[in-house]
């Protein structure tokens, strides 16, 4: 991960000096723990371990990369990624 971000931030030196300055990056980011959780025990361990993978995504939301959680098996992925379109 840390080379995502200093790949970003070296992106962002060639980015023109705006207000903001932010990166116009969208990163998908799906989870395979809920697809492969079978019961509920599993189900309780897979929110726990998307927890964990929020902590690894907030140093690439601080430089301006909006990060899309997206379910497979609960959202459709062109609505996912229009949504966010449709917000910037």
């Amino acid at each position: 991960m840390s080379s995502f971000v200093e790949g970003l931030r070296e992106f962002q030196r060639y980015i023109p000096r705006t207000r903001t300055r932010t990166i116009n990056v969208i990163l998908l980011h799906v989870s395979g723990y809920r697809l492969a959780s079978k019961d509920e025990a599993q189900e309780a361990a897979s929110k726990l371990l998307e927890l964990e993978e929020r902590a690894f995504t907030g140093p690439l939301r601080k430089l301006g990369v909006t990060v899309v959680n997206w379910r497979p098996t609960q959202q459709n992925l062109f609505e996912v990624i229009l949504s966010q379109a449709v917000r910037r």
